[in-house]
């Protein structure tokens, strides 16, 4: 039985639905049974037989590429854009930029919540890969139906139009998410004292 909501797919005689927790009104009823809905969020898309998200709730194209000039030019200006950058790291934790913010937009997962700050940091790096191959995976979101970048569909989110309802959802991260983050700063690390090593190395060997 698929929900009338996010489309997933459930058992036959579930009652309600696994992902987004939606009374399945056409499940058969279990008399001496009471189960329990799923503890999930309610998924703030309207309910218009499209699966999460409504095509409504995507934010435009013209929303996007507005948020991505924003926050590339604070972030380019010489001395000062490391200021922005850390804004946007502590925006991160609801799924926003400063970008997404003056455009109304908001970064959601797939079940629902708000992107979390591991969630949304770990999207922007995976955005590297949308920009290698001559940013075709920026391009994708033009045609997608869902309007979803290559780092969107790695990280499994949307950027919908930003609402005080869904300003009001829960932010959350995955799993994979933070472990990626700690594990890149881990290599990142590593990478350091490699360099800082050979570094020492130079000076002392009279290389510098």
């Amino acid at each position: 039985m698929n929900c009338p909501r996010c489309g997933s797919s459930n058992p036959e005689r579930a009652r309600f639905c696994g992902t987004c927790g939606l009374a399945l009104t056409g499940a058969p009823q279990n008399l001496g049974q009471t189960p329990e809905p799923a503890n999930v969020a309610p998924l703030v898309a309207p309910v218009s037989g499209e699966p999460f998200p409504a095509t409504t709730d995507l934010a435009s194209m013209g929303q996007r590429a507005g948020s991505f000039i924003i926050d590339g030019v604070l972030q380019a200006i010489p001395y000062v854009g490391l200021i922005p950058a850390i804004i946007n790291w502590v925006l991160y934790r609801r799924g926003s930029t400063i970008g997404l913010s003056l455009v109304k937009a908001r970064i959601m997962r797939e079940n629902g919540d708000v992107s979390g700050f591991f969630h949304t940091f770990v999207r922007a790096s995976a955005a590297l890969l949308s920009l290698l191959p001559l940013g075709l995976g920026f391009w994708w979101a033009f045609w997608d139906p869902k309007r979803q970048t290559w780092h969107d569909k790695i990280m499994h989110t949307y950027v919908l139009r930003d609402t005080p309802e869904l300003a009001s959802q829960k932010g959350s991260s995955s799993t994979a998410a933070v472990v990626w983050l700690w594990v890149g700063l881990g290599v990142l690390m590593l990478l350091l004292v490699i360099v800082f090593i050979v570094f020492v190395l130079a000076i002392s060997q009279g290389l510098y």
